[in-house]
């Protein structure tokens, strides 16, 4: 469970937070418009606003101040835009250095691959060519990145700053960033659902007969829904039928079919 605390003592139960170039987003569910509009306008509230799951603190956000705008998405999911009052340029130059070294660090390591075990090859050539494709596998589509997972980075706990959208591996499954921060041993993928969500492999089609299995990591690592596709958790098969959600529309919970069993879930006959 994710507790978003403001710097008056209120706290709000939320489903995902992210924050990337002095923009902050909320998102939540069974709120409304009126009640979020209490919390977010109280820009002496809103100043350090603190992330905690399952009790334990996860990332301060300061200086979002400013409310931008309250906005309904289908599905019953509130999504709150708050705008930074001053940017942190320090943390932005450590960020870039910190690529910078990491790039490096890859060059490296490929031509002392390529030097034990491939001989005749243009080492400067195929370095080159397979650091470009590391560059470039960060804007392939989710889909197309589980087909190229080889060219993903393994996670680093070491006070690294990840972006939002930007895939590692870790244990073997690839993840994306949804919220920009600076890595830390626990806060590793899998176990901090509101900076990283897996990417699913697609296995299953989602039907009644095949239906997508949900994961013990759901409440960690989040999981894609689909409207109008079948889930089983467990021996049960849950249909994903949330109204005002057009079939074929997704959204990311944090919850297993049966804990929103009414609200965006029926079991299956």
């Amino acid at each position: 469970m994710k507790q978003l605390m403001l710097n008056d003592g209120r706290s709000m139960e939320v489903q995902n937070v992210s924050a990337a170039g002095g923009i902050m987003h909320v998102r939540m569910i069974m709120t409304t418009s009126e009640q979020l509009k209490a919390y977010f306008k109280d820009s002496f509230a809103t100043s350090v606003m603190t992330l905690y799951e399952n009790g334990k603190e996860q990332r301060k956000y300061e200086n979002y101040t400013t409310l931008s705008c309250i906005k309904e998405e289908a599905g019953g999911i509130w999504e709150v835009e708050m705008r930074q009052s001053s940017a942190d340029t320090d943390a932005r130059l450590a960020e870039l250095e910190e690529k910078a070294e990491q790039q490096e660090g890859d060059i490296e390591q490929l031509k002392r691959e390529v030097e034990e075990g491939s001989a005749g090859v243009d080492l400067e050539l195929f370095a080159a060519t397979a650091v470009v494709a590391r560059a470039n596998a960060q804007a392939l589509s989710d889909t197309a990145a589980l087909e190229a997972k080889v060219l993903y980075p393994d996670w680093n706990p070491n006070s690294i700053e990840y972006t939002t959208e930007f895939k590692v591996l870790h244990e073997d499954i690839l993840y994306k960033c949804i919220s920009e921060h600076t890595s830390q041993a626990s806060w590793a993928p899998g176990a901090a659902p509101s900076l990283w969500t897996a990417i699913e492999s697609g296995e299953h089609v989602g039907t009644l007969k095949d239906p997508i299995p949900v994961p013990d990591t759901v409440t960690t690592a989040g999981m894609e829904y689909e409207k109008g596709k079948y889930y089983s958790e467990g021996v049960t098969i849950y249909l994903m039928d949330r109204q005002g959600m057009d079939d074929g529309e997704k959204v990311t919970l944090y919850f297993a079919p049966s804990a929103l069993a009414g609200q965006y879930f029926s079991v299956a006959e």
